[in-house]
């Protein structure tokens, strides 16, 4: 058999690394990003039987909900509704939307806001709350349960629970003021995807998203200043961005509350309660670690400005910022509140809609 020209083995070589390179500059940031997201997983807060846990997937509009659930802890039904404990089948329906405070991050499915306000009511109740949502999230997500339920399941009220993710997410110098939480990160995942295309454009893309977005990370865990939260938030020195917060808000409950009308509902905007604006201890948590003194600032500016534009909206507006003031402390974050705390915000919301003759049709 006749030897191959040396030259024809050089070239040959070369084009074999050259498509090996290519093919590891295209394949190979998608499979290392798609394995240390899957290594890294979330992490529950405490349960009494954390064992398995829920995982969300994008929803259009919504951008995520839960996955059907099921522990002895926690129970999300085949919508991606948290299981609510109570008068299930009672009368005077209520919705409550709101994030994870609403949704009951670490309690179990009694312990959460509904469920103890179905035992306080006899009302049936029904949990659309969902971890890390803003109030523009739970406008979409009720324009969906109208949608597809069937006018006999309607409510005759609507509450939503706002406030901690409106601040601590709206607040972000990367955010104009309307993003949800994870914009970024499905930003990151488009760009990470195998190309469409053999464009030279499209065939780095992939290289170029990965360098991104781990470079810098690894350049701001080497010059991290010693309080990364200081400069990460800017609604304390930026009035305009502060007033944009507010108003998304309010403008998200307004548009609620019509929704909700004109479908024969009233609606109750609350702001939910946070340890920096609470007479509380909080010498047990860790608030003055993972959010410092510079998310604590957000509240302090963004707080009254949404109680200035709530009223001036003239809609139903419960302000429970104080309800937790005292010796006793009900927080187990900055935010989240244990048992006794779900119960003592449901009572306040009962008590509300009691008063100014909410929802009893």
């Amino acid at each position: 058999m006749r030897p191959t020209n040396p030259w024809i083995r050089t070239v040959l070589l070369n084009l074999f690394v050259l498509l090996a390179g290519i093919g590891l500059l295209v394949v190979g940031p998608v499979v290392a990003d798609a394995s240390y997201q899957a290594l890294r997983g979330l992490t529950l807060p405490s349960y009494p039987d954390p064992g398995p846990e829920p995982q969300a997937t994008y929803r259009d509009f919504t951008i995520w909900r839960m996955e059907p659930f099921s522990s002895n802890s926690v129970n999300i039904d085949a919508n991606g509704l948290r299981r609510t404990l109570g008068a299930s089948t009672g009368t005077n329906p209520v919705w409550m939307f709101g994030g994870s405070a609403m949704w009951g991050s670490g309690v179990t499915d009694l312990e959460t806001i509904p469920s103890h306000f179905a035992n306080l009511t006899g009302r049936a109740t029904t949990n659309f709350g969902e971890s890390g949502y803003i109030a523009r999230q739970s406008l979409n997500l009720l324009q969906e349960a109208f949608a597809t339920r069937d006018s006999t399941e309607r409510p005759d009220v609507v509450v939503f629970y706002d406030g901690a993710n409106e601040v601590e997410i709206r607040c972000r110098r990367t955010n104009d003021g309307f993003d949800a939480s994870r914009r970024d990160q499905i930003a990151e995942a488009l760009e990470l995807e195998l190309p469409e295309d053999l464009s030279l454009r499209s065939l780095t893309r992939p290289a170029t998203a990965f360098i991104k977005k781990y470079g810098g990370r690894l350049r701001e865990k080497l010059n991290e200043p010693a309080d990364p939260d200081v400069d990460r938030y800017g609604c304390h020195d930026d009035p305009a961005k502060a007033a944009l917060v507010a108003r998304a808000v309010v403008e998200d409950w307004t548009s609620t509350a019509a929704i909700s009308q004109s479908r024969g509902a009233d609606f109750l905007a609350v702001l939910q309660p946070i340890t920096y604006l609470s007479a509380t201890p909080t010498d047990t948590l860790d608030i003055h670690g993972d959010y410092r003194q510079g998310l604590a600032e957000q509240f302090m500016v963004v707080y009254p400005l949404i109680r200035k534009a709530a009223k001036e909206a003239e809609i139903d507006f419960l302000d429970l910022t104080t309800l937790l003031d005292g010796p006793a402390s009900h927080y187990t974050d900055f935010v989240h509140l244990d048992s006794s705390g779900n119960e003592m915000v449901a009572q306040a919301i009962s008590k509300y809609l009691g008063t100014a003759d909410i929802g009893n049709h």
